[in-house]
């Protein structure tokens, strides 16, 4: 997911409406080192900086969000991004999703090799993510917040405000070969679970 840059120094991330995962248990300070969809850079920034890590549950995926430095006065607010500081990965790509109708979800589906860092520029968004050991839902509606996603997370998302604009940032560039958008394929590379109807349906 500050002494001059997002991941320089430690970053304790308010509990709100706006930034929790839904059934998640808030974990503090601590920062578990084995999550699938966690980059090793992302890691090893986190262990050194002190980014906030959310997970659901002891053997469910992390949930790792990335404060952005916000830098302003009375006329207005700015936010940089730079590669391998506040965003840790070479950036290769950028787009970004608006107009989407209500009741539209989009993603559904997973990357073997990409990694991304998304950001709601402006309004809400809630995503629904697995890397095989259950699903956890993040909302995202702060524009100084972006959301680390590692290779192999599925992903789904919806609920999108009819003002949103979600920026994503990625590390390549569009590969058609790098998607898998057959749940159950997914879960068979990444070795994962069945899916849980219930939490799913929850949406």
């Amino acid at each position: 997911m500050q002494s001059g840059h997002a991941l320089g120094g430690r970053i304790d991330m308010p509990v709100s409406a706006g930034n929790t995962e839904k059934g998640c248990a808030r974990r503090g300070n601590s920062f578990p080192g084995s999550g699938r969809n966690l980059l090793p850079t992302a890691r090893h920034l986190t262990e050194k900086s002190g980014i906030a890590v959310t997970q659901a549950r002891p053997e469910s995926m992390e949930i790792e969000r990335v404060q952005l430095q916000k830098h302003g006065d009375h006329r207005g607010m700015l936010i940089a991004l730079e590669e391998e500081k506040n965003v840790p990965f070479p950036i290769r790509r950028v787009y970004y999703l608006f107009a989407t109708q209500q009741g539209v979800h989009r993603g559904q589906h997973a990357h073997r090799h990409l990694n991304q860092l998304a950001v709601a520029v402006r309004g809400s968004v809630t995503f629904l993510l697995d890397d095989g050991t259950g699903p956890v839902e993040a909302v995202l509606n702060d524009p100084s917040q972006g959301l680390l996603l590692g290779r192999m997370v599925w992903r789904e998302l919806y609920d999108f405000t009819d003002d949103c604009v979600l920026m994503v940032l990625a590390d390549h560039p569009y590969d058609a070969a790098d998607y898998i958008t057959d749940y159950d394929e997914f879960l068979r590379e990444v070795g994962g679970y069945p899916r849980d109807a219930a939490a799913w349906q929850r949406r």
